[in-house]
């Protein structure tokens, strides 16, 4: 008599591949625990034996039961299938838990994009972002009235659900990874920038686009751990489009309401605080780079800014990842360098999808910035604040970070 093996546990799921009539006997072995810490647990296990049963297998389940069940249910699956043929899975759709530091810088697997879950961290090439997995949820986007701070295109405040895992750049896009994407594809990204001088003879800072000013050269010193700035929207855009064309993925901007929703770092809808950490600012400089007593005392121009109370140790833009992470475990969501995102600008919230996803139409001349920059006041670095930028302008204050829609 001949037979087939075939089993689904938390690593390889439901074996379609076996067709009818080509073995005379067929054991299947299902196991499932809901209280697997250290590997994904498997969807409907209960499903899947039933699917193995209809398919003309001996069915053995083992699903939420003790060592001692499993071992017998272990032996009971050896008896049977003795001599057995393992068939391999065609597809096994749900691989493992993913992290950057036991797997290989290379696109996803469908096997592992659907192990993924919340603060997984994953890198699809050696020159890509690393991203962060964010739950799903719900939260309160805008500010309330009693915020101090508050702008009039903050409102009106409403319930905004993200109703599927997606994923975030951990960091934003860095220098050297905007160099490798310019160095691959040739992309120009040009040779002015907006940047913020002080006249030595008045003292008072001013806002001048300059000729020989790009990413290559923001006006400052960086290195390439920095946050690429000098970078307009459409510079922004075609980076994602590299990221597509090099990864197969979907990659994107993030929209403005997923930003906000991985910047508060919270799945609940609610009131909260002003920045997500809290409310006091001398709290800002252990969580993002934003204008301080550094910048104040640093910067042309500077002197007179109502900065932060506190030292970041920073005058300009600063390495990644310098400052303490967010609840879902992401960094300089406040400060260093504003954030593009997919979003048209509009004043207020009226009219807004409620699903998290961009809002595209109206003038899309500007776009929606995020988060703050190196030279933010404390009232800008707010999780609530909204600033717009013309899509073709550069700002050595400007920057970007990753989206990735996550395939079930």
């Amino acid at each position: 008599m001949r037979f087939v093996a075939a089993f689904a546990c938390a690593e390889i799921l439901l074996c379609l591949g076996v067709l009818p009539g080509r073995a005379e006997k067929r054991v299947a072995l299902v196991i499932g625990n809901s209280s697997y810490r250290f590997m994904p647990v498997l969807k409907d296990p209960v499903r899947d034996a039933a699917e193995f049963k209809r398919l003309g297998f001996e069915t053995i389940p083992v699903i939420d039961v003790d060592a001692r069940a499993l071992n017998d249910g272990l032996e009971r699956f050896a008896q049977s299938a003795q001599g057995a043929e393992t068939v391999k899975p065609l597809s096994s759709p749900c691989g493992g838990s993913v992290s950057v530091s036991s797997r290989a810088a290379q696109p996803l697997s469908a096997g592992e994009e659907c192990a993924l879950k919340p603060k997984d961290v994953f890198k699809e090439c050696d020159n890509c972002p690393e991203m962060m997995v964010v739950p799903a949820g719900s939260f309160t986007m805008g500010s309330p009235a009693s915020e101090a701070g508050r702008v009039g295109d903050e409102v009106p405040q409403r319930s905004v659900t993200l109703a599927k895992l997606f994923a975030v750049g951990k960091f934003h896009v860095t220098a050297d990874q905007f160099a490798a994407f310019v160095a691959d594809s040739g992309y120009d990204a040009g040779s002015k920038c907006w940047l913020f001088e002080g006249p030595p003879r008045n003292g008072a800072g001013q806002y001048v686009e300059r000729s020989s000013r790009s990413w290559r050269n923001p006006g400052f010193s960086q290195a390439g751990t920095h946050p690429a700035v000098c970078v307009n929207w459409d510079d922004a855009k075609a980076y994602v489009a590299w990221m597509v064309r090099k990864t197969g993925k979907t990659y994107r901007l993030l929209t403005e309401a997923e930003w906000e929703y991985a910047a508060r770092g919270r799945t609940e809808p609610g009131q909260y605080p002003r920045y997500f950490f809290g409310d006091d600012e001398k709290d800002l400089c252990r969580y993002g780079n934003g204008a301080d007593q550094v910048a104040k005392s640093s910067v042309p121009g500077a002197k007179d800014w109502p900065v932060a109370p506190c030292n970041d140790g920073y005058a300009y833009t600063s390495p990644v990842g310098s400052f303490a992470a967010n609840g879902f475990g992401l960094y300089d969501m406040l400060g260093n360098a504003w954030q593009w995102t997919e979003d048209c600008y509009h004043d207020s919230y009226n009219g807004a999808p409620s699903d998290g996803s961009a809002w595209t139409t109206g003038d899309c001349s500007r776009r929606v910035l995020r988060g703050g920059s190196w030279s933010s006041l404390p009232s800008r670095l707010r999780v609530a604040d909204r600033f717009w930028g013309f899509a073709v302008d550069r700002g050595n204050f400007d920057g970007f970070r990753l989206g990735r829609t996550l395939t079930p």
